[in-house]
């Protein structure tokens, strides 16, 4: 992602300023990644839709707050992060967490034989079931850091929060998970989405 960080501000700097390119650009590198993080966070196509054009209207209309140099793609989910969550203040319920799974499964790489396939889908659902009954500031964090890959300083940038407490927020909510679950299912969890801190 540094060599897009990089583009963006190239794209930005550009004379003339060539907002058309600069949107194809947008759309072209962040939108799928976007509407993954909102869908994550929502469960619900249309409003995922939604949110990640919205935070590219955002985007577009707020460039001036962008420091250049640094993590454009940080600065995107907080939008992203912040836009979801005033949809989820808006609807005031939670959608099936059958729309979570489906998108989850379908981004991943498919399972070699049936037996595989149907382990994986009961883990993974009752995983997710466990992590849909975590509260939004553990949910999100647990969101961020395994279903997007971010890493724990992208996490606090985006929920504006210190590093420490998005590792005691991570930690609680594993724990609260491996509680909920066999112990072995949780390092599954942590190799499929490993990254670095």
């Amino acid at each position: 992602m540094g060599n897009y960080a990089s583009e963006i501000d190239q794209l930005l700097q550009a004379e003339p300023f060539d907002q058309v390119r600069l949107v194809e650009f947008l759309v072209d590198q962040y939108y799928a990644d976007i509407y993954r993080l909102a869908l994550t966070i929502l469960r619900d196509h249309a409003d995922a839709e939604d949110v990640a054009q919205e935070a590219l209207l955002i985007v577009l209309t707020r460039l001036e707050q962008y420091a250049r140099g640094t993590n454009f793609r940080a600065w995107l989910y907080t939008i992203v992060v912040n836009v979801s969550r005033g949809y989820l203040r808006k609807r005031h319920r939670r959608y099936s967490l059958n729309r979570l799974l489906g998108s989850l499964v379908s981004i991943e790489k498919p399972p070699s034989t049936p037996e595989e396939a149907l382990q994986r889908n009961e883990t993974e659902l009752r995983l997710w079931q466990a992590v849909n009954t975590l509260n939004e500031k553990h949910r999100l964090p647990v969101i961020l850091r395994y279903a997007q890959g971010l890493s724990i300083r992208d996490i606090a940038q985006i929920l504006e929060l210190s590093e420490g407490t998005v590792r005691s927020r991570l930690y609680y909510a594993v724990r609260k998970l491996q509680g909920r679950m066999n112990l072995s299912d949780i390092p599954k969890l942590e190799k499929r989405k490993e990254v670095s801190i």
